[in-house]
């Protein structure tokens, strides 16, 4: 099975035969690709705790101050959404 094959597998391409050859296109964007392979990643790595990949790449990542309170004003957007 080829690459390509898998991925039209997943759903992340279509292929239709033009000519003796087929050809490939993407169905699905880059924000929708980059949730599906995080998820995936969470789910291998770290049995599908989000919270202990989120903190395996605060303490191997060198963030900076305002990086850092990016991701503090995300965290308390996430809350406020959770509580409506």
């Amino acid at each position: 099975m080829t690459a390509l094959s898998i991925m039209e597998e997943k759903g992340y391409v279509a292929r239709k035969k033009s000519g003796g050859r087929f050809e490939y296109r993407v169905k699905i964007t880059k924000p929708t690709t980059a949730k599906r392979m995080m998820r995936d990643l969470v789910d291998r790595l770290f049995d599908g705790s989000t919270a202990s990949a989120m903190i395996n790449l605060l303490e191997s990542s060198d963030l900076s101050d305002q990086e850092l309170k990016d991701l503090r004003d995300e965290v308390k957007r996430t809350q406020q959404k959770g509580t409506r």
